[in-house]
């Protein structure tokens, strides 16, 4: 394995990934709250009113890939985006609304052409209807007391009623099944899963328009991919030289993935990268990507070995990507701005580890992944590392180095502990090898298990009721 592809550039080396961000930071300033998603949505559930869940959600979600407005940028390698404007934010109303928003002025946080009204129109239609409002409406006077004593105004524990903001999680969606089976495969297994799936009780009639969802889902996801398609080679009519060439790239490149397994590097990182944004278009989530250097690899050793890809090449796609996963803005409420600084995402990468049967699982693209950050220091996505005795050596300085340029990550994982972790809790040993990190330290099981999470306790709470005789000075109790 070469070991030393590219060395760290200095620091004032402006690369591909560098003049993106640049450009994206500026936008960043002038960013607005786009209402594109949220008119969708609230479009699609006032015509399914009556329908189960699932299928709700997947006409929802069907129409947002039909209709949002889409974008792709100069320079950009990589087509899909997180919102309908260049570093927008969107709204999640099904999940949270925020009625305090009824009497503010949002004249000039809107984008241009929506206006006061739809704020309006959106609140007023999930303002009994959205997921928070639903819960809070099933707690009775006793349970919603409980809560109020138990979680200060503003604590971790109070999400629940920290509007806008209940509708995270940390999971890792098997990135690698999509890009080696591509979704028309997946869309046979749901249809074939659909003949044999009769609604005779409940849980099978759950089971039927769970399935019925998916492939509505996988089919819009198709649809949302060849818009870019076409979208490129529109683009592509009025460019010129090497733009002309890379657009028609892209629209290759769109037309055959998701749809179909990818056949290169290029085509596995734009798939990897058009599921992360559906899952985000659909629900504000906190996805992990799961072992990138894992899944792409193969690709990658391939592309080289035939002489179509160059190792700077694949950093030029990995720095975009970075981009493209720093360009999430969280529409959040200004308390759950107050409780978390910074727009963290949790966007991890989980680098390295191990084979089923315990080998380094180590290879020339984790080193890529180390380079695309130090070329394009953007915050996401944030890079893990997991550490284990047969590591590469190597490696693990190179990760060093990066952390030395105050970057933050990567971090460094204990296999040791996070097997022993995920043994404890009954997953095999081959299976708890291949785990990944999902949201900040969650060991993750990709397209299996939702994260195995401890409990959040507040030390110095414990230590006010330590010193106050076990009495919450607040509640007097």
């Amino acid at each position: 394995m070469n070991k030393t592809v590219l060395s760290f550039p200095p620091e004032k080396t402006r690369s591909l990934g560098n003049r993106l961000w640049e450009r994206a930071l500026k936008q960043r300033k002038q960013a607005k709250l786009s209402l594109a998603r949220a008119l969708l949505v609230t479009a699609s559930y006032k015509k399914t009113e009556g329908l189960p869940t699932p299928m709700r959600r997947a006409r929802a979600f069907e129409k947002i890939m039909a209709e949002i407005p889409i974008f792709i940028e100069a320079d950009d390698l990589l087509a899909g985006a997180f919102s309908a404007q260049p570093m927008y934010f969107e709204w999640y109303p099904e999940f949270a609304v925020d009625q305090d928003m009824l009497s503010q002025d949002l004249g000039g946080m809107l984008a241009e052409g929506y206006r006061q009204k739809d704020v309006a129109e959106v609140i007023h239609y999930f303002k009994d209807r959205c997921f928070q409002g639903s819960f809070l409406a099933r707690l009775d006077d006793a349970q919603k007391q409980r809560m109020a004593e138990a979680c200060e105004d503003g604590a971790w524990v109070y999400r629940s009623k920290t509007t806008l903001d209940i509708d995270r999680g940390y999971h890792a969606t098997d990135h690698k099944k999509a890009v080696e089976k591509g979704f028309l495969a997946v869309l046979a297994e749901v249809q074939q899963a659909l003949e044999t799936c009769t609604a005779v009780d409940d849980e099978s009639y759950g089971r039927r328009n769970f399935l019925q969802g998916l492939a509505i889902v996988l089919t819009a996801g198709i649809h949302y991919a060849r818009r870019h398609a076409a979208l490129a080679r529109d683009l592509a009519k009025k460019a010129r030289g090497k733009r002309k060439a890379a657009l028609i790239r892209i629209a290759e490149n769109c037309e055959h993935v998701p749809a179909h397994p990818a056949r290169n590097f290029y085509e596995a990182v734009q798939a990897t990268w058009l599921l992360h944004v559906m899952i985000h278009l659909e629900s504000r989530a906190q996805e992990s990507l799961g072992r990138m250097d894992h899944f792409l690899y193969p690709y990658y050793r391939q592309d080289m070995a035939r002489g179509v890809l160059t190792a700077a090449e694949a950093v030029d796609i990995l720095e975009c990507l970075r981009v493209k996963m720093s360009t999430l803005r969280l529409f959040t409420s200004v308390k759950y701005s107050e409780i978390v600084s910074g727009e963290a995402q949790y966007h991890n990468v989980t680098l390295g580890g191990q084979t089923p049967d315990g080998r380094d699982d180590t290879n020339e693209l984790s080193y890529l992944f180390l380079e695309a950050a130090a070329r394009t220091p953007t915050p996401h996505p944030t890079l893990s590392i997991r550490f284990h005795d047969r590591m590469d050596k190597d490696f693990a300085l190179k990760g060093l180095e990066l952390v030395k340029k105050g970057l933050g990550f990567p971090a460094f994982f204990n296999d040791r502990s996070a097997i022993a972790w995920l043994l404890s809790c009954g997953v095999p040993l081959e299976v708890a090898r291949s785990h990944c990190i999902s949201g900040c330290v969650h060991p993750t099981i990709p397209g299996q298990t939702s994260p195995f999470d401890a409990l959040f306790i507040s030390i110095p709470k414990c230590l006010e009721l330590a010193l106050n005789n076990g009495f919450d000075p607040r509640t007097k109790k």
